[in-house]
């Protein structure tokens, strides 16, 4: 058996001095919505991110759509969750 949480957590993306206005501007008009998108146009400029594990928490399932946020898994089937 295991058990999924599932935890909504923050990414840092250290962004050269160069690149700072270009990057800017494409997340303020809505271009770049997401850090797998920056990686995606921006891929060799870059460093990987950093996770923050400080500021996880659980996430609860009415902030997640009514979906699940805690699965128990027992053979490869989820035996219980606490949402849809």
């Amino acid at each position: 058996m295991h058990i999924d949480f599932k935890i909504t957590t923050w990414e840092r993306v250290e962004v050269p001095f160069e690149l700072e206005i270009k990057i800017s501007k494409k997340i303020k008009s809505g271009q770049i919505f997401s850090s797998t998108g920056l990686y995606e146009e921006f891929t060799d400029e870059l460093d990987p991110c950093e996770i923050l594990p400080e500021v996880e928490q659980q996430l609860d399932p009415l902030y997640n759509e009514g979906s699940s946020t805690i699965e128990v898994w027992e053979n490869e089937k989820i035996i219980w969750k606490n949402g849809k």
